[in-house]
């Protein structure tokens, strides 16, 4: 008894698998029509830009790129606030940015470990320089170190932080400072 109740529950397996196995039926041309494909993407919050664009969005006068800056574009976020100016200059990435803040905030998007981070001034702004680097090849090249750099300042009076952050090999020599100073809106 129990051999048979088992030889018909393994028949009654083999059939059930079989059935799955068996040919598909395609689905008629129209059937395929209303189907829809369903994809998934994240919204993108940054909307392209000129300057005057980001102006008229946020309110911002944006500066203008260094006369020798290439790829240079504007883009802003509505539901953030914030704006931005980017551009290369050689083999270097540069990000400008600017949005309404209530205190002294990074801004600039980059999430590395920093190496250091130091208080100091941008004009008579207080800012927050932070630093990071990665030796890619030999320490001994300098030029083969990628480096990042960032400082954000907080203008107090407009309720605005702004950020100026560099990105790429042999920044050393560099007084970053000089350049952040150059985007002091006046």
């Amino acid at each position: 008894m129990k051999k048979r109740l088992i030889v018909i529950l393994a028949g009654l397996l083999t059939i059930t698998i079989l059935n799955g196995c068996g040919e598909k039926k395609e689905s008629a041309p129209q059937e395929a029509k209303e189907k829809k494909e369903i994809t998934t993407q994240i919204a993108n919050p940054w909307s392209n830009s000129d300057k005057q664009g980001v102006k008229d969005a946020l309110g911002f006068d944006m500066p203008d790129a260094p006369s020798d800056a290439t790829q240079v574009s504007y883009s802003y976020m509505k539901d953030g606030g914030m704006a931005q100016l980017s551009y290369k200059t050689g083999e270097r990435d540069w990000t400008y940015r600017m949005q309404k803040t209530d205190k002294l905030t990074d801004i600039s998007g980059m999430y590395y470990d920093w190496d250091v981070t130091e208080q100091g001034k941008v004009g008579d702004y207080d800012a927050e320089y932070l630093t990071y680097s990665d030796a890619t090849g030999e320490e001994e090249f300098i030029d083969d170190i990628f480096c990042v750099w960032v400082v954000n300042w907080y203008d107090g009076a407009a309720g605005v932080t702004h950020s100026l952050s560099l990105s790429g090999k042999d920044l050393d020599g560099m007084d970053f400072q000089v350049y952040a100073e150059s985007f002091l809106i006046e």
